[in-house]
């Protein structure tokens, strides 16, 4: 059979002596030919000449050719062809096996071989460190600690050493590897040098706080969450009296030293005194009651709309009151990365260039922005390019260029702070949208598609009919201050470590601190964890909060959160922290006219309650003044009146006045990203 020769063949029998015997055959040729065998009963045809196509051969070379093959043993098998070839190719694929065979072998002898080495090692080595003695022993221990408090006293110089930097180049106002003035920014001199080691007074939402600057992280003796004091609340008296008030007004005292006056129109007025820097220029500082839009105005027209805005983006454009130029943007967009960004500075790379010319708009965006962002930053975006369209499309807006820089926070710092912020101490006119009084940055309206932040420009005026709509009456809503959102660590501290040691003394942790130990004034559920406790929020739907009389604005990121622009249309008194950051439009509100204003840290909120449950008419008319502005200055038209004038008048600032379109900028008038 075919299998008994090949393995005849294989094993070097006889089948494998007449293949190397088969050239000498009669009939080969000696060797010199190599015929095709016919294979015998399956392919008689072939053997008698016959082809497949049916042509017959009958030439004496083929008959020769059939006569030599019925010679051949029947032994060969059934095919003669295969019995000359296969024996080879089995016989190199045999080869083959065994070498791989014999490979495997070795690597696998190789690998026990290395892991038996490797495994006497590591017993002789801990058989030669682990201790044999109980002294022994207490020697690796105190030897283990040596080597932990070596590597963290490195990590600790290297912060000191990081933080002298920072404080060396904020002193001097720009970075050290920097040319004076250069790059188009306005660097801030006149930092005090002795600032580092002797403690200074810091505004934070309007309070006078005394920090120690040095200092990387607070403790409870060196801020004010140690002392009443350093809060500036018994200090520092505020009063509320009304707008254009007589001497006949009747007066009413506050805690702490806080007046009230009412009169006959009902206006309530805020006048601050002696709460730290109010004689800054910043918007942002609560002294510049000269941008305070009054209460009681009733529907204004837009010319009145566009007058209150232009003072208030002329006062946010007052630090580049000698031009702005092209490289201050272009300096931004270079910080790719840390390593090409100052000591304190943020990167560049949440940051975008708008253009608009001839009515329309385009945008560079190096680092592919509204790809690689969060829903909510990409949803900031789209509703930019929607407000930027409508306008450039009628013709609303001058030709010009500027940079958004797109995340929570401001990009720069005009001055020196010790809040976890942008801390390298420049002036930019970045785009952003929130603004401090800490920082130069322009604070631009960024609204947001999701319904559940802003429901975008489309939906806003629909929404916020929809939001201010309330079927309670004032006398049956509960007389307690409301608040849901999430735990969230305040910029206050440099390090979020430091926060959550004060959980209960600072940020919304201290609403509900608050709320547990005063239940009868406050309605507060915050989710998250602080330190060692977790927090589980118990939602409200938006509605839901109109039961109550008093609304919370607490900060989230960056000293601000997201939800005063909607809190003014709504049917409750807010009680706002005050914060050195803001939406664009907070400078105008008017305190103790369309909000009632409370310290950063909490601590009179519990005596601002009991002012308005002993005061509420004067609450009601908050009321009223909050849905006043917001129908005048928070509408579609009113937003984008805002961005009408901030643009002409920041446009005018330019030094390059012809703009030219960048390389790699794409045209996205009334496009989606």
């Amino acid at each position: 059979s075919d299998e008994d020769h090949r393995g005849k063949g294989r094993r070097g029998g006889d089948g494998g002596q007449e293949r190397r015997s088969i050239s000498s055959w009669p009939g080969w040729g000696g060797g010199r030919r190599r015929p095709s065998m016919p294979v015998s009963g399956r392919t008689s045809s072939r053997s008698s000449g016959a082809r497949s196509d049916g042509h017959q051969h009958t030439s004496r070379s083929q008959s020769r050719r059939n006569s030599t093959t019925s010679a051949l043993p029947r032994s060969m098998g059934s095919t003669a062809t295969s019995w000359w070839f296969r024996p080879r190719v089995s016989e190199r694929q045999n080869e083959g096996e065994k070498r791989n065979s014999k490979r495997e072998k070795t690597r696998s002898s190789r690998k026990a071989s290395l892991l038996r080495r490797t495994v006497n090692t590591a017993l002789w080595i801990s058989d030669m460190i682990m201790p044999k003695t109980s002294r022994g022993w207490g020697l690796l221990v105190l030897l283990t600690l040596l080597m932990f408090y070596a590597v963290d006293f490195y990590s600790v110089s290297k912060e000191i050493e990081a933080e002298h930097n920072l404080h060396s180049a904020a002193s001097l106002g720009s970075s050290p590897n920097r040319d004076a003035g250069s790059r188009g920014s306005v660097s801030q001199s006149g930092v005090d040098q002795a600032a580092s080691s002797q403690q200074s007074s810091t505004v934070v939402g309007g309070s006078h706080h005394t920090r120690a600057e040095h200092a990387p992280s607070h403790s409870l003796s060196s801020h004010p969450l140690g002392t009443d004091q350093s809060t500036g609340i018994h200090d520092h008296a505020v009063h509320a009296i009304s707008d254009g008030a007589s001497q006949g007004s009747e007066t009413r005292q506050l805690s702490h030293g806080t007046t009230a006056h009412s009169s006959d129109n009902g206006g309530v007025h805020y006048v601050p005194s002696g709460l730290g820097d109010e004689s800054g220029e910043s918007p942002f500082n609560h002294g510049r009651t000269d941008l305070h839009v009054p209460g009681t105005t009733g529907p204004m027209q837009m010319k009145q709309i566009m007058d209150w805005y232009g003072k208030l983006a002329r006062a946010y454009l007052a630090p580049f009151k000698g031009g702005i130029s092209r490289s201050a943007w272009e300096e931004i967009l270079k910080r790719r990365t840390y390593a090409l960004t100052p000591p304190g500075a943020n990167k560049g790379v949440q940051s975008m260039l708008f253009q608009i010319k001839n009515n329309e708009v385009y945008l560079m965006d190096p680092y592919e922005v509204p790809k690689n962002s969060k829903p909510f930053y990409r949803s900031r975006i789209n509703e930019m390019i929607w407000l930027l369209s409508k306008l450039a499309s009628a013709g609303r807006l001058p030709d010009t260029e500027f940079l958004v820089s797109i995340h929570d926070c401001v990009q720069t710092a005009s001055k020196q702070h010790p809040y976890r912020a942008a801390r390298f101490v420049e002036s930019n006119p970045s785009f952003t949208i929130v603004g401090c009084n800490f920082s130069d940055n322009i604070p631009f309206p960024m609204w947001e598609g999701d319904e559940r932040r802003g429901g975008g420009y489309v939906s806003w005026e629909q929404r916020m009919r929809e939001f201010a709509q309330d079927g309670l009456s004032w006398e049956s809503k509960t007389s307690k201050a409301v608040f849901r959102g999430g735990v969230r660590a305040s910029t206050y501290f440099l390090d979020k470590e430091e926060y959550e040691k004060h959980c209960a003394s600072v940020g919304r942790t201290r609403l509900a601190s608050l709320a547990e130990t005063h239940p009868e004034s406050f309605d507060v559920s915050v989710g998250g964890r602080c330190g060692e406790k977790h927090y589980t929020l118990s939602k409200l739907e938006f509605a839901e909060h109109h039961r109550f009389k008093y609304i919370l604005y607490a900060e989230g990121n960056c000293f601000w959160a997201d939800r005063i622009n909607m809190q003014v249309f709504g049917p409750s008194v807010i009680i706002k922290q005050e914060t050195p950051c803001g939406q664009f439009f907070e400078p105008l509100l008017k305190p103790m006219v369309h909000y009632v204003p409370t310290d950063f840290f909490f601590q009179d909120t519990m005596d601002r309650i009991a002012w308005l449950k002993e005061n509420d008419a004067d609450a009601m008319q908050m009321v009223k003044n909050a849905n006043e502005f917001a129908s005048n200055f928070l509408s579609l038209a009113g937003i984008e009146a805002y961005a009408e004038v901030l643009l002409k008048e920041y446009t005018a600032l330019l030094n390059d006045k012809e703009i030219q379109l960048q390389a790699g900028v794409k045209k996205v008038t009334g496009l989606t990203l």
